[in-house]
C-alpha cells in the first residue's frame, strides 16, 4: 500500500512538465519513507537537472545506484560529478573493480592507495576488510585490522580481526581479540560465542601438538591429532590440509594419516582407487581415530605385529566401517599368522560387508580348521548368516545361524535366528528363539 500511495503521487508530480523543485523534494521524502528505491532514483536525477551543485543529491544517487547493483550508472553518474570527494571516488571506484569487473586485486589496490593518505578513514577500512575476506588475504586482513587507527572502537571488526587469526592458526591472539569483543559489545559477541568457546577448550590440546610437531616435524600422530582438532574448532580448510598432506607424507603406513588425507584431498573416486578408502563412510569419531593412531604407532615400530595389525582391522571395520582397508590389515595379519583367528574373523566381516560373502565362506573354512574360540566363530557365523540375510538367502542364513549357536549361544545370534525364521514363516520356532535370547540375556 506505502508502494502503491507513492507512485500515484509520482505520478500526478510527473504528469506536471512544470513541477516546482520543492515539489520533487516533497516526493522524494515519501518515496524515502516507502523504502522504493527506484522512485528515488528517479526524482534525484530530475531534482540535480534543476540543482546540479546540491553534492549531497549526487552521493545519494551513487549510491542508490550501487544498492541496485547498476554499476554501470554509479560510474556515470561519478563521472558526471567533477568534483566528486576522493574518498567516494575511491569506495565506488573499488566496488564497481571488485563487483562489475572481478578485479579484487585492482580493487584492493585503488583502496590502498588512498589510505596512504587517509590512514583513519573507518568506511574505506571496513570496505578493505571486506575484500581482503572476500580473496582469502587472511594475514593482509589481519595486518590491516591490527595497523589501522580506530579499530579497537569497532566491535565488528575486532570480530573480523580475530577471525582472520583464527584462519591463520594464531589461536592466542584470536582468543584476546575475542576477549576485547565481549568486552565492547554482547551482541556481537553472541553469535560467534559458541566458536570460541570451543577453540579455548581445545587449544591446550593444539599447543600440546604444536610442541611436538616442532620438536619433530614428521610427528605423524601429532599432525593428525591437531588436524581433528582443528576441524572441531571449524579451523580453515587450508589448515587441515597441511597437517594432513604432511602426516600422509611422513607415514603412508598410517591409516589414520591415510582417511585424513582422503577426506580433505580427494574426491570419493580418487579415494577408493589410490588409498582403498571410502568417503561415503561416517567420519570416525576421535575416539577411534585415537586408538588407530596408537596403533599405527606400534606398526611403525614393528610391521610384522600380527596381533596388531587384527586389532587395527577391528578398529577400521568398526566406527570408520572402512572395510576394504580392513581387510588389507587382516590379510597382512594372515600374511604374518595364517591361523590368527582374530583375523580371520575381521576378514570374514569385512568380506561380507563389501559383498563378498562366497570369500567370506571360504575364510570361514579355513577359521573353523584353526579350532578357534567358540565366540570368535559364533560371531563370524553370524556375520556371514546377517550377510545372507541381506542377500535374501534366508535358508542359507539360517544354517550359518545354527552353526554359530552350535559353537556358542548368544544373544544376538538367538536374534539373528529368530528373524531369519520369521522370514522364512517359522514363526513359532523365532518367538522360541526371542524367548532363549531373553532368558540368555538375564544370566
Amino acid at each position: 500500500m506505502r508502494r502503491l500511495a507513492t507512485l500515484l503521487v509520482l505520478a500526478t508530480a510527473f504528469s506536471f512538465q512544470g513541477a516546482a523543485a520543492a515539489t520533487l523534494r516533497e516526493q522524494l521524502a515519501l518515496a524515502e519513507k516507502a523504502e522504493d528505491t527506484h522512485s528515488r532514483i528517479e526524482l534525484l536525477r530530475r531534482i540535480l537537472e534543476k540543482e546540479p551543485a546540491d553534492d549531497g543529491l549526487r552521493e545519494q544517487l551513487v549510491r542508490l545506484w550501487l544498492q541496485i547493483e547498476d554499476y554501470d550508472m554509479a560510474e556515470v553518474s561519478l563521472k558526471e560529478w567533477k568534483i566528486a570527494p576522493a574518498s567516494l571516488q575511491a569506495e565506488v571506484g573499488a566496488e564497481i573493480l571488485f563487483r562489475r569487473d572481478d578485479k579484487a586485486p585492482e580493487a584492493i589496490a585503488l583502496l590502498e592507495a588512498y589510505r596512504t593518505t587517509q590512514p583513519a578513514d573507518m568506511a574505506i577500512i571496513r570496505q578493505l576488510a571486506r575484500y581482503y575476506g572476500s580473496s582469502a588475504e587472511n594475514q593482509k586482513l589481519a595486518d590491516l585490522l591490527d595497523t589501522a587507527p580506530g579499530v579497537g572502537a569497532e566491535p565488528d571488526l575486532l570480530l573480523t580481526r580475530a577471525g582472520s587469526k583464527r584462519a591463520l592458526g594464531n589461536f592466542e591472539a584470536a582468543l584476546a581479540d575475542f576477549a576485547l569483543v565481549e568486552q565492547a559489545s554482547e551482541e556481537t559477541a553472541k553469535d560467534a560465542r559458541p566458536a570460541y568457546d570451543r577453540l579455548k577448550a581445545a587449544l591446550p590440546a593444539i599447543q600440546a601438538a604444536n610442541a611436538r610437531v616442532a620438536q619433530n616435524p614428521d610427528d605423524f600422530a601429532a599432525l593428525v591429532a591437531r588436524a581433528q582438532l582443528l576441524a572441531y574448532i571449524g579451523s580453515q580448510n587450508a589448515l587441515i590440509r597441511a597437517d594432513a598432506e604432511r602426516a600422509w607424507k611422513a607415514a603412508p603406513q598410517s591409516v589414520a594419516a591415510r582417511l585424513l588425507y582422503a577426506r580433505v584431498a580427494l574426491s570419493n573416486l580418487k579415494a577408493r582407487q589410490e588409498l582403498s578408502v571410502d568417503l561415503s563412510a561416517a567420519e570416525p569419531p576421535p575416539a577411534n581415530v585415537e586408538r588407530l593412531l596408537k596403533l599405527d604407532e606400534a606398526l611403525t615400530k614393528n610391521p610384522n605385529a600380527a596381533a596388531a595389525l587384527a586389532r587395527r582391522s577391528f578398529e577400521l571395520n568398526d566406527a570408520p566401517a572402512q572395510y576394504a582397508l580392513a581387510l588389507l590389515d587382516a590379510d597382512a595379519a594372515l600374511a604374518i599368522d595364517p591361523a590368527n583367528a582374530p583375523a580371520l574373523v575381521e576378514k570374514i566381516f569385512a568380506l561380507v560387508k563389501l559383498g563378498k560373502v562366497p570369500d567370506a565362506a571360504a575364510t570361514l573354512l579355513v577359521l573353523e580348521k584353526s579350532t578357534p574360540p567358540a565366540d570368535r566363530l559364533g560371531r563370524a557365523c553370524q556375520y556371514l548368516a546377517e550377510g545372507e540375510m541381506t542377500a535374501f538367502r534366508f535358508q542359507s542364513a539360517l544354517d550359518y545361524a545354527n552353526r554359530g549357536l552350535k559353537a556358542k549361544p548368544t544373544v544376538s545370534l538367538y536374534q539373528t535366528r529368530a528373524t531369519i525364521l520369521n522370514r522364512l514363516g517359522r514363526m513359532a520356532e523365532s518367538q522360541a528363539d526371542l524367548a532363549s535370547a531373553k532368558k540368555l540375556e538375564k544370566k
